[in-house]
């Protein structure tokens, strides 16, 4: 298992042992990365279409999408990759994410769950529920 694989699994409540971990890490922010670390481990070619910054590599907000890589390759993925792909883009930039997933003929949840296994649909509705913003 690579560090990085590490970091896309383990309990987050481990970490909070010092006050700066708490900073950089705030309980009510902890779900929402939790699912997000799901969504980007879901399949191992998702990895390369989202940064890595080791500072924040436990937090969501560490790991943003990488939206040009995910605009130029999607058009080349399964349907069921390129909507989950988008429908995360929408979580980091609500404007780009909705433009990709209608260029992708998805208009509303319907149309994005019924591309998704049920893997997926899961962590979506984990990410909705756990949403604290970007």
């Amino acid at each position: 298992m690579s560090n990085e694989d590490d970091e896309l699994t383990g309990n987050d409540d481990d970490l909070v042992d010092d006050e700066y971990m708490r900073q950089r890490y705030p309980l009510e922010e902890r779900p929402f990365s939790r699912a997000w670390r799901r969504a980007i481990g879901y399949k191992y070619d998702y990895r390369r279409f989202f940064a890595l910054d080791h500072m924040h590599s436990r937090s969501f907000r560490g790991r943003p999408p990488r939206v040009a890589l995910i605009k130029k390759e999607l058009d080349g993925m399964a349907a069921s990759d390129a909507v989950f792909l988008a429908a995360l883009v929408s979580f980091y930039n609500g404007d780009t994410g909705g433009r990709l997933l209608r260029a992708l003929g998805a208009q509303g949840l319907s149309d994005i769950v019924s591309n998704l296994d049920q893997g997926r649909r899961e962590i979506l509705a984990d990410l909705m529920v756990n949403y604290t913003g970007w």
